[in-house]
């Protein structure tokens, strides 16, 4: 069993280039044990590493056709080079044409270079042939029938464009078995190469300098239609043994992944995203004492088709499916029969967002070599259509496996095709011309408590009650999304702690192609209290009575007025938490003096709980809640008729019209936090964007902001990055000759127009 664990995550993902670098991953231990590393390299499916000492071998010794024979079989595995497993064969074909198996190794390499009928006469001559070994004369059937499938397949091959993910996902090393979220905004996928946590390992996982390198799971997200960094998933799935991906829940919120076992079998296991981490691995109740390597999911959960090489089957590898158990463990398993499996190996599903739709690999069926992606149709647990090839060039004479594919019909894959950064590449092609897959609707959006993301439980239902599945929003960004069909009524649930759920109603049958629809929820407490004292700033400065403070947010549905009391002080309570609120008076009010300045201080408290990064006239409060403001006449008259000329503008509109525009002394930053007390903020999680700035202005509070910018585009283009490196309550802010501004109070005065 060992030997199986390294060849599956071995074989069929190393079908790698070589290039000078592999001398670099060598650790030479002298001439004596060139031969043993070589071969050992060979035996577990390592041909990358194994292809230079062979050529070191031949250097010395020349005339040993072993050396050859295996030189040119590792180029048969190494997909970038296939035309030097021709050079290296045939030489040895003419030479030494009674060389043991060197016909059935001269077919596969004219069959991988797409010689065809060369490599049919020269399998029919090896299946003759008293020097080919039994084993394999009985794999020679089958790869005849490959061929003369792959003739027509590439008579009638399929336009599509394959697109390199480039050079932030892919490196020199391996990257393989991507798998996405329904939105393409995060993948996974596993990594092997010198960053592995396990490095070099012996087939007993113990530490060998020319050991073969073990798998890890990656996790890139994307922002602004570009991938980031990718990192080590986490602690609790990775470890110093082989660690896979296998598939992705839509959602995002549940991992399947391939996880080596301490028996050497190899099982699947499941990890689930809670609290923004990944939990620990689980094993999933379909595991036997043999192989899993392979597991689809359906877009709702409840049905599962997976690999194993448990006794029963039809082939090798064959696929069987599972049912979700009211207990939540999995049951009813059962082979998918012939129509899918074949006596060779069948592996690797993926069933699509209609969940009716799958994918495989088979090395069987109409292959046109090493395993094939087909398509076919889930009729029910025990029914499948008979499969298709789904063509030429997705399809190729080497290994093609590992196909995930979203709603908006982007299939992401691995190959070692040339043209690549390294080994394997993970590539991504749009097949919505090639599988026959129903159109859907996405449903995404993020779930928010007051102003802070949430755990929400959302289920899904048809208008006539039938259950459709149970989502969670992610408590780290609030995000949410799952597929439905289209030809049905939804009632979407929402549901949280301490509030009434809220429903959502979604018509899907106005839609006839794939479409995604965003609804953003947000659970608003009535417990936010905002009071304060209103101050005359002459001399000296005291309190103003029965002044008239007016209270909004920013959509204006609230709009509450408070008469300061004989010392000054305004109390507004039992307000809903909008994220931003705005206190001004009336110019109309008798005790309102014109230009002259104000000063607001005060607490915002929630629950009775002080309210940090509340926004108060595009101030966030302080830790502890507090606020100061200078009320100036930019304030004065927002309910009396002399609103903003922004305030009937879109945020777009804005942009469109001011975001380019620049002005003498206009400055823009970015704020980030603002604190009474500095050393309470901590801002390395931002510091690739720039250097953070503080600046103390009279109220005492210190503030963060990055960047200084002629325009409000740059800035807004910042304040997204921000965000997206977590800091939520990040907003652009505006100086002109080093006073602080507004972009409103910039075009009621001329300044931009």
């Amino acid at each position: 069993m060992v030997k199986q664990v390294q060849l599956y995550f071995i074989f069929l993902f190393t079908l790698s280039t070589f290039s000078e670098s592999t001398f670099a991953q060598y650790e030479s231990r002298g001439v004596a044990f060139n031969y043993v590393d070589a071969e050992s390299f060979f035996n577990a499916g390592n041909y990358y590493d194994a292809l230079p000492l062979y050529e070191i071998l031949m250097a010395e010794n020349p005339k040993v056709v072993e050396y050859q024979l295996k030189i040119g079989r590792c180029h048969l595995h190494l997909t970038n080079s296939p035309e030097k497993a021709i050079e290296y064969i045939e030489n040895i074909y003419t030479s030494k044409p009674k060389t043991p198996d060197v016909e059935y190794y001269l077919g596969k390499a004219y069959a991988l270079n797409y010689q065809f009928t060369k490599a049919i006469e020269t399998f029919e001559k090896a299946a003759k042939n008293s020097k080919t070994s039994v084993k394999l004369k009985d794999e020679i059937p089958l790869l005849i029938q490959q061929c003369k499938n792959a003739i027509e397949l590439v008579k009638d091959s399929v336009a599509v464009e394959i697109i390199n993910l480039g050079n932030i996902i892919n490196t020199i090393d391996n990257e393989y078995s991507p798998t996405i979220n329904a939105d393409e905004s995060t993948l996974i996928y596993t990594y092997k190469g010198t960053k592995s946590i396990g490095g070099r390992q012996d087939e007993f996982n113990r530490e060998e300098v020319n050991g073969n390198f073990y798998e890890d799971i990656y996790i890139s997200n994307k922002l602004l239609n570009a991938w980031l960094t990718p990192q080590s998933i986490s602690d609790s799935i990775n470890s110093k043994l082989h660690d896979a991906s296998i598939s992705l829940s839509p959602d995002g919120q549940k991992l399947y992944v391939y996880n080596d076992t301490r028996d050497f079998s190899g099982d699947i296991f499941e990890s689930k995203k809670e609290n923004g981490r990944w939990t620990e691995p689980q094993s999933l109740s379909i595991n036997s004492e043999f192989w899993e390597g392979h597991a689809a999911i359906s877009p709702i959960g409840n049905f599962l088709i997976f690999s194993s090489d448990r006794p029963g089957g039809i082939g090798g590898r064959d696929l069987y499916s599972a049912v979700k158990q009211t207990d939540d463990s999995w049951g009813e398993i059962k082979n998918l029969g012939s129509t899918i499996n074949t006596k060779y190996n069948d592996d690797a599903p993926f069933i699509h967002s209609d969940g009716v739709t799958f994918n495989f690999s088979s090395e069987g069926h109409t292959s046109m070599g090493g395993y094939d992606i087909f398509e076919s149709k889930i009729i029910n647990d025990t029914g499948y259509l008979q499969p298709r090839n789904i063509g030429y060039p997705i399809n190729t004479t080497a290994n093609d496996i590992f196909f995930f594919v979203s709603g908006r019909g982007n299939a992401y894959y691995s190959s070692a095709r040339k043209g690549g950064f390294g080994q394997q590449d993970i590539y991504v092609i749009n097949v919505n011309d090639v599988i026959t897959s129903k159109p859907v609707l996405l449903v995404k959006g993020v779930v928010k408590e007051n102003k802070n993301f949430t755990n929400a439980k959302i289920t899904v239902r048809t208008e006539s009650g039938k259950d459709l599945g149970t989502y969670y929003s992610d408590i780290s960004d609030g995000k949410y999304q799952f597929y439905v069909d289209l030809n049905d009524f939804y009632v979407i649930t929402y549901e949280i702690s301490e509030f009434p759920s809220q429903i959502e109603s979604i018509d899907a049958t106005k839609y006839t192609q794939y479409t995604e629809i965003e609804k953003n929820i947000n659970f608003v407490s009535k417990d936010v209290n905002i009071n304060g004292i209103a101050l005359t700033r002459e001399n000296p400065i005291s309190p103003i009575m029965n002044l008239k403070v007016n209270l909004s947010n920013k959509d204006k549905t609230i709009n509450k007025v408070y008469m300061t009391d004989e010392f000054g002080k305004y109390d507004f309570s039992n307000l809903p938490n909008d994220e931003y609120y705005l206190l001004f008076l009336n110019e109309e009010d008798e005790k309102i003096i014109v230009d002259s300045t104000y000063i607001f201080k005060g607490k915002v408290t929630m629950k009775g709980i002080p309210y940090s990064k509340a926004l108060i006239n595009d101030m966030p409060t302080d830790e502890d809640g507090n606020y100061r403001l200078e009320m100036k006449k930019h304030y004065y008259g927002v309910l009396s008729g002399t609103s903003s000329k922004l305030d009937e503008m879109s945020p777009e509109d804005v942009m469109a019209k001011f975001g380019d525009q620049t002005a003498a002394g206009v400055i823009f930053k970015v704020q980030i936090a603002a604190y009474s007390n500095a050393n309470n903020y901590n801002g390395k999680h931002l510091t690739t964007l720039g250097t953070i700035e503080k600046t103390i202005l009279e109220d005492g509070i210190t503030r963060f902001t990055l960047g200084n910018f002629s325009t409000l585009r740059a800035a807004k283009e910042l304040q997204l990055k921000a965000i997206a490196k977590g800091q939520e309550d990040a907003f652009v802010i505006v100086f002109i000759y080093g006073k602080r501004t507004y972009l409103d109070e910039l075009v009621n005065t001329g300044v931009f127009k």
